[in-house]
Order: C-alpha cells, then structure tokens, then sequence
C-alpha cells in the first residue's frame, strides 16, 4: 500500500501534538510495510532537514520513508487572517509540486488544511483524500474576543475541508459530533491518537507517594491551554497548601509564577529527559479551553500519572473518575478542587496505575 501523509510540521523539528501525531504515523506506517511519502514543513527561517535527517529521526537507521518533501511554510503576516490564507499557500505549494503523482497512491491522508487545494481539485484525483482537523478548535470553546474572531474566521475554511473529504478522521469523543453537525456527508472514521510502545512503564514500577504531591504542565505559553487559571489556582492553594507544580515548555517569565515550589524546566524536545521529569511527578494538567486527543495526556498516563484535565475534545477517551478529574474549561474553582481532591488523595497510587493500564489501549504498535 501507498500512503501520501501531508502534514504541517514533523515532531521534532516542529513541536506540537500534531506534530507528534504526524511523527507517530509516518514511523508505524512504515514499520507496518505501508510504503509512506512524508510531505512536510519548517517556519520561517528555520531550514529545511534533509530526507537523511528525517529518516534518522524516526527509525535512527531501523527503516526509511518511500519519499520525503519539505517546504517553508509562508511567512507570518501582519494582517488577520494570515494563517488561513498561509495555510492555503502551502497546500498550494504540496499540491503543484506532486500533483502528477497523486494517483499513484492509494490514499492521501491530510492533516488539517495541508490538502485543501488537492480537495479544490478533487475532479482530477482519484486517490481517496483522509481529512484529519484534530481538536478542530475553531468549534471548540475560545478564549477572549481575538480568540473568537480567529474562530469564526477558520470555521468556514474547514467546513469546505470536511465537506470536499472522501473520510474525515475523527479522535473521537465531543469531536465527531463536531464534524458530523457540519452535514458533512462522507463517512467519519473514528481513529485514535497513541503513543510508542517506550513511553509505557509496567504498573509494578509505580510507588506510593510519600511526599508532597507533584503536578506538571506540559505545552506552550497559549490562553487557550488555561495557564492563566492554572497560574492563579497555584498561586491560590499555596497560600496553605504543600504541592510541587513543574512547567515544561516556553514560558515567557512575565507569566511565571513566583514560588519556591514552582519549578520552570523550559522546552525540552528529548524524550528521556521528558520522560525522567513525569517519572518524578504524581499528577498531569491540561486545563485548556479546547484539544484534540491530547498527546501529553497520554505519554503521562504511559508513565504513571493521574490526570486533571478539561472535560474539551476526546479528552473524556482518556480520562475519568478512575485516572483522575474532568473539570469545566475555564474554571479556576473546579482546577482548585480537583487539585485539592489530588493533595488529599491517600489512594493516588490506585488512579496511577489505571492510567497505566487504560493507556494501553493506545499503544502505536
């Protein structure tokens, strides 16, 4: 079989859940003998890795993409509305470099906008185009009024997406209702987002907590990811409350918090070291306004880790009463509770290893 994977960003030369997603099929469909042309792109003005580069970043020597394409993504604008219309460029650019070769596939697989004009000519492909949107966020709750606009002005976009799609990829959850209250008339395939197999640990290997509880953020400095609630729940319980909180990502220090137990790690791209901070905490949270199928959810429940997470997206997939809280998006009293019930929880090590055990459902193997 031949696979087309157009995607905006490869982890981890681009950084985000999609990334990792894009990363993720690009490896186990190649692992899985699916022969697998990569399309891919770096911001400006980051250079482009070579095929080399990629190669070894997925298998590190163990195999190889079919093909790979890299691009620039467009300039950032100054206009609003910049992204959609970039976004549009680069499918433009994915679609006149390999549009001779477009039916010589047996599936072209889309993440977001990077097949849109491959859709618009849709009268010329025969090879079924996969859509996949992710958290279409746009449809989810925003925060503040830019946030809205911004919304508005992607919703339209993506509804001639979804709707031009011979399949749209769902992660699951709120969000296939999403896709299908659009009247989208193609099927809707439910696929689950995953992790690799070196992220799980065995349930032998979690230990109670005998500390004060450790909490972790993982993701960038955004609103719409609820750092604003998260930062003034902290601030909040610390007043009397003893707990740990740890940051990795790019945080600017204007939206730091200013405690002895708030420890800021910075963005980290290696795995292990990643991997060796969650082994040292008790408790992720993802209290973002909208997501998909968050991918740090599930590498922290692969490590042993409750989780405290807005009830957005295929979150309630993941998460529940046995692994940890599904709160209100943006609610600062529901982060407090949830945090507090965490503090105060004497069978945490219950809810730790259920996530173990619930995150092997997800395995990419």
């Amino acid at each position: 079989m031949k696979v087309l994977l157009l995607t905006d960003g490869i982890y981890p030369f681009v950084i985000g859940g999609m990334q990792k997603h894009s990363f993720n099929l690009a490896k186990w469909l190649t692992l899985s003998e699916v022969k697998v042309t990569l399309v891919h792109c770096v911001s400006q003005p980051a250079e482009i890795p070579t095929a080399e580069e990629v190669n070894k970043a997925l298998f590190n020597g163990s195999a190889e993409l079919e093909a790979v394409y890299g691009f620039k993504f467009p300039e950032k604008g100054i206009f609003p509305g910049h992204y959609i219309r970039n976004s549009h460029k680069y499918s433009a650019l994915i679609y006149e470099r390999l549009k001779t070769e477009l039916n010589n596939f047996d599936l072209i697989y889309a993440q977001g906008y990077t097949g849109w004009v491959a859709l618009e000519n849709k009268h010329r492909i025969n090879t079924p185009i996969y859509v996949n949107f992710h958290g279409l966020n746009m449809f989810q709750p925003s925060f503040g009024i830019k946030a809205s606009s911004e919304s508005l002005m992607l919703r339209e976009s993506v509804k001639k997406n979804i709707k031009k799609a011979d399949v749209n990829i769902s992660l699951g959850g709120k969000l296939t209702k999403i896709i299908e209250k659009r009247n989208v008339q193609s099927p809707v395939l439910i696929s689950y987002n995953g992790v690799d197999q070196n992220w799980l640990i065995k349930s032998s290997e979690i230990e109670e907590t005998t500390s004060a509880i450790k909490f972790v953020f993982i993701g960038r400095y955004d609103k719409i990811k609820g750092l604003h609630e998260l930062n003034m729940a902290i601030n909040q319980l610390a007043e009397n409350q003893a707990f740990e909180m740890h940051f990795i990502g790019a945080i600017p220090d204007a939206n730091k918090v200013k405690l002895a137990s708030v420890t800021y790690h910075g963005e980290i791209k290696g795995e292990s070291e990643i991997q060796s901070i969650l082994d040292n905490c008790d408790v992720l949270i993802c209290p973002s306004y909208s997501e998909g199928m968050p991918t740090v959810v599930l590498e922290a429940m692969a490590r042993g880790l409750a989780i405290i997470a807005t009830d957005v997206g295929a979150v309630s997939e993941q998460v529940g009463e046995s692994n940890g809280w599904l709160i209100e998006a943006g609610s600062i009293a529901d982060l407090k509770t949830a945090m507090l019930e965490a503090i105060a929880d004497k069978k945490m090590i219950q809810k730790k290893i259920k996530s173990i055990e619930i995150q092997e459902f997800f395995l990419v193997v």
